[in-house]
C-alpha cells in the first residue's frame, strides 16, 4: 500500500484512477498510524511517507533515511546495504569537496566589501541545484548553476533593496545596450544575455520611486520576466549532456514560449510571492 501511496504522488491532470489511489492510500495509511497497528521500521517508514513523499523531497536524503531503516528489515540484503552506505559516503565526499570550493570562490569574489547590502546565501543557492541534479557526474553544473544564482539574487538585491533610482538606470543601460564588451556579448546566446529580466526589474524599482501600485495585469508579465526561470531552465538543460541539443535550447526560448517553460514559470513566480508575503 505504501508503494501505491507513492506511485500515485505521480499523478498528472485527469488521472482519476490514481487521483482515487492517493485518497484510498492516504486514508488507510493513516489510519494504521493512529491505531498503532504498525512496528518498527514500518511504522517509521510510513510516517515519514505521509509527511514527505519521495517526489516531493530531497532524493539523497531519503536515501539516507532509507539506509538507516532498511537494516531493520527482515528481508533485507547485506550486500545491497553496503553497497547503498558506500555509494552515500563516496558522493558526500564529493558534495562536501564542491561546497569547500563554492564557498572559497564567494569569499575570493570578496562579496562583503563589494555587496554588503546583498543576502549572504552561496551555501542555499548549492542546496537548491542539490535538490535537481546530485550525480558525481553533474559536479561541474551544480557548481555552474550555484555561481549563476548567486549572481542573479546580487542583481535581485541591488534592485530590491540598495540601488537608487539614479544609480539604477545607467545600470540597466548598461545591460539593455550590452556595454560590457561587444565584441563579447556579440557572441553570447539570449538566454545568457539576461536583458528581460533587468528590464523587468528595472520597471518595479520605477513602480516603487513612484509609490505606484500596479493591478495584476500589469505585474504579471514582469514578474514572470524577472523570476529568471528561463535562464535556470535553460541551465539545468546544460546538466543533461549530449541528449541536448541547439534545437531544444533555441526551444526554450521560442515563440510564443512553450506551455510547459510558461507553466512551470508561472508555478515559480507564484511560490515566491507567496513565500516572501508570508514572510
Amino acid at each position: 500500500m505504501l508503494n501505491l501511496y507513492e506511485a500515485s504522488q505521480m499523478r498528472v491532470r485527469r488521472e482519476e484512477i490514481l487521483d482515487e489511489a492517493l485518497i484510498f492510500t492516504t486514508t488507510h495509511l493513516q489510519s494504521l498510524v493512529e491505531t498503532s497497528q504498525l512496528s518498527s521500521p514500518y511504522l517509521d517508514l510510513v510516517k515519514h511517507a505521509l509527511m514527505h513523499p519521495i517526489r516531493k523531497s530531497f532524493q539523497r536524503r531519503e536515501a539516507r533515511l532509507y539506509i538507516s531503516l532498511y537494516h531493520q528489515l527482515p528481508s533485507h540484503e547485506e550486500l545491497l546495504l553496503t553497497l547503498a552506505k558506500l555509494d552515500f559516503n563516496l558522493l558526500q565526499q564529493l558534495h562536501q569537496k564542491e561546497l569547500n570550493y563554492i564557498t572559497r570562490w564567494w569569499k575570493e569574489f570578496d562579496f562583503k566589501s563589494k555587496q554588503s547590502f546583498s543576502r549572504d546565501r552561496i551555501v542555499e543557492c548549492y542546496i537548491w541545484n542539490y535538490g535537481v541534479y546530485f550525480e558525481a557526474q553533474t559536479s561541474q553544473i551544480r557548481l555552474m548553476m550555484t555561481k549563476l544564482i548567486s549572481l542573479l539574487t546580487i542583481i535581485d538585491d541591488s534592485y530590491d533593496s540598495y540601488g537608487t533610482l539614479e544609480e539604477l538606470r545607467p545600470f540597466t543601460e548598461a545591460w539593455m545596450l550590452e556595454r560590457w564588451d561587444i565584441s563579447a556579448t556579440d557572441n553570447l546566446p539570449e538566454y545568457m544575455k539576461l536583458q528581460c529580466m533587468v528590464r523587468a526589474y528595472s520597471k518595479e524599482v520605477q513602480w516603487l520611486h513612484n509609490k505606484y501600485m500596479p493591478t495584476f495585469d500589469e505585474y504579471y508579465p514582469i514578474g514572470l520576466d524577472n523570476a529568471g526561470s528561463e535562464e535556470l531552465i535553460s541551465m539545468a538543460f546544460c546538466g543533461m549532456g549530449d541528449v541536448v541539443t541547439k534545437e531544444s535550447m533555441d526551444w526554450i526560448f521560442s515563440q510564443p514560449q512553450p506551455k510547459i517553460i510558461r507553466t512551470m514559470s508561472i508555478i515559480g513566480r507564484l511560490m515566491n510571492d507567496i513565500g516572501y508575503n508570508k514572510v
